[in-house]
């Protein structure tokens, strides 16, 4: 099949979205990331905070979670983003992690 008749095709058939709805997305919880909470962990030594360190770091965009911030939780407990999450949530909706459905 070439290129072009893929295209075709893909315009009579139109493209199948894997991605989760946004009003699905929404009924995930979302918090406020506490840093307050989680410095006694990181104050243990290295390889405790290499053990957690998804905890405080966004798999999606690999940044540290700053207070205040909006934090998503995933029915599999992984945290990330909310913006981040959301953003991979659309494409397809499955944790990037864990690839657990959501």
């Amino acid at each position: 099949m070439s290129y072009d008749e893929i295209m075709e095709l893909q315009e009579r058939l139109g493209s199948v979205s894997q991605g989760a709805s946004t009003q699905r997305i929404d009924q995930l919880p979302t918090s406020k990331y506490d840093s307050s909470s989680t410095n006694d962990n990181k104050s243990e030594g290295n390889s405790k905070k290499n053990d957690d360190s998804g905890d405080h770091q966004c798999s999606v965009c690999m940044e540290e979670f700053e207070s205040g911030e909006t934090i998503r939780t995933l029915p599999c407990f992984h945290k990330f983003h909310a913006p981040c999450i959301d953003t991979w949530l659309k494409q397809k909706a499955q944790c990037p992690i864990c690839r657990a459905d959501v």
